[in-house]
């Protein structure tokens, strides 16, 4: 579907400043674009205009940005809520003790929260999975985040089953301008 809509999500996906939109070959500027439908699915445009190139490329660095450590366990049955939500109280307190730094502490209960949090908990279902994770510094920590889930199988409430964890890496992007005098730009030609 192309329309004035999806066209100017488009034009601004990501687009910071619309009039100041760097380009290797421009500053483009995009504040006054308007759209047009000529008929189903074709739009044209106009406004579009530009500026003198920035002296800087602008780039996208990965870089390491800590650890994630989660912890899954379901409860079934009789109370399976309620026994979910003591357990993620349980870790909540344990790892308000802790001495190494976390973040992002992050709460669950896959199928009723996870995606959209209302505030409201059903009364009757017969099974819930629970998810722990946070962030961390170290892989070490992240561990031990982890680890905090699986020992509710024999520190937790009675019935919890399927305990997994698991440790990722977090890869982040940072967007930076270097100065273009930093690059020397060789093109090769080869006749084949």
């Amino acid at each position: 579907m192309v329309t004035r809509a999806t066209c100017t999500e488009q034009l601004l996906y990501e687009i910071h400043d619309p009039a100041n939109y760097i380009t290797p070959d421009c500053t483009a500027d995009f504040s006054k674009v308007d759209f047009k439908e000529i008929e189903k699915d074709k739009i044209a445009f106009s406004g579009a205009s530009g500026k003198t190139a920035t002296t800087t490329y602008k780039t996208s660095v990965g870089y390491l940005n800590g650890f994630i450590g989660e912890g899954q366990i379901s409860y079934g049955g009789s109370n399976c809520i309620a026994r979910a939500l003591l357990a993620q109280e349980i870790v909540e307190k344990r790892l308000k003790k802790v001495t190494y730094p976390i973040s992002g502490l992050r709460c669950d209960l896959i199928g009723i929260n996870s995606l959209f949090d209302d505030g409201k908990i059903p009364n009757e279902i017969n099974e819930v999975r629970l998810r722990i994770s946070a962030k961390t510094d170290t892989k070490e920590h992240a561990q031990l985040i982890a680890n905090e889930v699986e020992t509710l199988y024999t520190n937790g409430p009675y019935g919890g089953g399927g305990a997994t964890k698991k440790v990722d890496e977090i890869i982040s992007i940072a967007s930076i301008l270097i100065p273009k005098d930093d690059f020397t730009i060789t093109i090769l030609y080869k006749n084949t």
